[in-house]
């Protein structure tokens, strides 16, 4: 029964590696996640101009560039502030008009790209996403407006 055991598992490796090359193995086994940090954002001021800014990244790739990031954010930005998105940064902007805390769910798509360098400068293509991972992700900001 051991015996058996070992076949296949040798089996299954040498599969693994003529199906894909070492690299691509290991992108599969670190995969790459999109992530957005625990941060706390600055306290603002009613009448005054707010500016904050979130940073998305992701995960075991080597250029966070590369992919397309796509931000969003469910209810509860303090009155008088908006959000744009400038590549993997969500900004916050404009002018408070009433006090309160205000938590919001700030969400994170990314798209792959469809073939890349790895660091040994093989193209490596994972256009169906099986070694790459969850894409999405999400996180809980809170602003406090005094």
């Amino acid at each position: 029964m051991k015996r058996s055991l070992k076949i296949v598992a040798f089996l299954c490796l040498i599969l693994s590696f003529t199906v894909m090359a070492c690299g691509e193995l290991v992108d599969c086994i670190i995969s790459a996640k999109p992530t957005l940090p625990p941060k706390t954002l600055r306290i603002g001021q009613v009448g005054v101009a707010y500016s904050e800014t979130i940073q998305a990244s992701v995960k075991n790739a080597p250029n966070d560039d590369s992919y397309i990031y796509y931000l969003s954010i469910d209810n509860g930005l303090p009155p008088g502030i908006g959000y744009y998105q400038q590549g993997r940064k969500i900004i916050f902007t404009g002018t408070p008009t009433a006090a309160g805390t205000h938590t919001f769910k700030v969400h994170l798509t990314i798209d792959y790209p469809d073939t890349w360098e790895d660091d040994d400068d093989d193209p490596f293509s994972d256009s169906n996403n099986i070694c790459l991972g969850n894409d999405t992700t999400s996180r809980n900001y809170t602003i406090v407006i005094e």
